[in-house]
């Protein structure tokens, strides 16, 4: 449970950074506090309350094994998504 914890607390710090150096790179200085403010609603607020809600659905309708695998798969197609259409900037050298 420890080493779960502690992957936990990486990912999420690693999530966290990533999210505010896209918001740092897609909105202008002036707007930084808006985007971290939208990055901060729809990521924690709404993503966590629909995240909690639909796989509360998933447990009771299809068990934990299954809302796990659910779980896994829509991360694995956001990594797939991130891959695709997130891309930095390149600046020449």
């Amino acid at each position: 449970m420890l080493f779960a914890q502690c992957l936990h607390a990486v990912t999420f710090g690693a999530l966290h950074a990533v999210g505010i150096a896209l918001v740092h790179q897609y909105f202008t200085p002036a707007s930084h506090g808006q985007g971290q403010a939208l990055f901060s609603s729809l990521g924690f607020g709404v993503g966590g309350a629909l995240g909690a809600f639909i796989s509360g659905l998933l447990w009771e309708s299809v068990g934990s094994e299954m809302t796990f695998m659910l779980a896994a798969g829509s991360v694995a197609l956001a990594v797939v998504m991130a891959w695709i259409w997130i891309r930095p900037d390149r600046k020449p050298v």
